[in-house]
């Protein structure tokens, strides 16, 4: 198997985010306490993916429009990709707590995969790749999940519209991402 990543950038990364940045607490910490918060979670990154699929449901159905009067116009497809992109970031978070890391960075959780699951042959490449996409759309709609949260960045704080594409590839993407990690975590 060919990673991305070396074990040594990887190393070196992992070291960064487990000492303190300007003065805050470390990004990436051990900590057995946070354990019992893998389940907890899991029930948010489901409870995300289900608001998601949702507001991508009200958004393509004229009925459920109709029922809940809105504008046949109404999409919300920027609120599909933010719930989508927190489910995937809510399942990292509990694999992670699984293994004791309290991790208070959208980067840190990203490379403590790489690190503690794809490093060690536990955890697909692709699906932290995913989650890394989900988490940096910035101009034209990158990739599948990297778009994740500077899509999800782009969708709560900027006024452009996204695209329905966009907004379906990443909540396909969150189903199959949230249920590996599931796995993972049970």
């Amino acid at each position: 198997m060919s990673l991305k990543y070396s074990l040594a950038m990887l190393k070196e990364k992992i070291g960064y985010y487990k000492r303190e940045q300007r003065g805050e607490k470390p990004a990436l910490e051990k900590d057995i306490t946070v354990k019992h918060l893998a389940g907890k979670h899991m029930e948010k990154a489901g409870l995300n993916l289900v608001v998601a699929n949702l507001l991508w449901n009200i958004s393509e159905d004229e009925k459920l429009k109709k029922i809940h009067g809105l504008n046949s116009n109404f999409r919300c497809y920027e609120s599909v990709i933010e719930s989508a992109y927190y489910a995937m970031y809510h399942a990292a978070l509990a694999a992670l707590a699984k293994i004791g890391y309290r991790v208070r960075s959208h980067e840190a959780a990203i490379w403590a995969l790489y690190y503690y699951y794809v490093h060690e042959g536990i955890l697909e490449e692709r699906l932290v790749d995913m989650l890394d996409k989900a988490k940096s759309l910035k101009e034209e709609y990158v990739d599948m999940l990297a778009k994740g949260r500077q899509t999800r960045r782009t969708a709560a704080y900027e006024v452009s519209q996204m695209s329905r594409d966009l907004a379906e590839e990443l909540l396909n993407t969150a189903k199959q991402f949230i249920k590996r990690l599931d796995e993972l975590v049970a």
